[in-house]
């Protein structure tokens, strides 16, 4: 949203003590997100509640998606819990021991490689708060080639998309 990139702009300039890359999104968002005007770093928002699985992504293609993955699967019975995380090596120990409670589920959403970014920090996160026993944390992303196509097409190719994230979180639940 325009309110938090000029909070992440306004953070990087006035704040931060060393080199500092923000990503910005060149496409319209799918949808209108309701993200905070003030950031604090190494900490998500909420953008939806449940308590069956904990999902994190970013960005305002991803976040959408994700968005329709939890409401197709809150229509099965699955509560997803949303956050949206606008920091991809940044993890605040004390706020994602409070975001991971009760979570045994964790699934990351990435929009490049699966390797290397959010859900690699995520698991540095957890393990140096030692909260990586008994549970389980999945990321998706970008498998192998990036696929060719309209942005929808990629993302359902990847099965980054919503229908397709759904079905992947619903094997993941009922594997437990």
């Amino acid at each position: 949203s325009g309110a938090e990139t000029r909070a992440l702009t306004r953070w990087a300039v006035e704040t931060a003590g060393g080199s500092v890359a923000i990503r910005l999104a060149i496409g319209p968002s799918p949808r209108r997100l309701e993200l905070p005007r003030v950031v604090t770093v190494g900490r998500g928002t909420e953008l939806a509640e449940g308590g069956d699985v904990l999902m994190f992504a970013y960005g305002p293609v991803l976040l959408h998606e994700v968005l329709v993955a939890s409401e197709a699967l809150r229509a099965s019975g699955i509560r997803a819990r949303v956050v949206a995380m606008p920091w991809l090596n940044v993890i605040d120990g004390d706020w994602i021991a409070e975001v991971v409670a009760g979570h045994d589920e964790i699934v990351v959403i990435e929009d490049h490689s699966p390797v290397g970014a959010l859900g690699d920090a995520l698991r540095r996160a957890l393990a140096e708060q030692r909260l990586d026993r008994d549970r389980r944390l999945t990321v998706y992303g970008v498998e192998g080639w990036p696929a060719c196509g309209t942005p929808p097409e990629a993302l359902q190719a990847h099965g980054l998309d919503g229908a397709s994230l759904a079905g992947r979180v619903r094997e993941l639940v009922a594997g437990g």
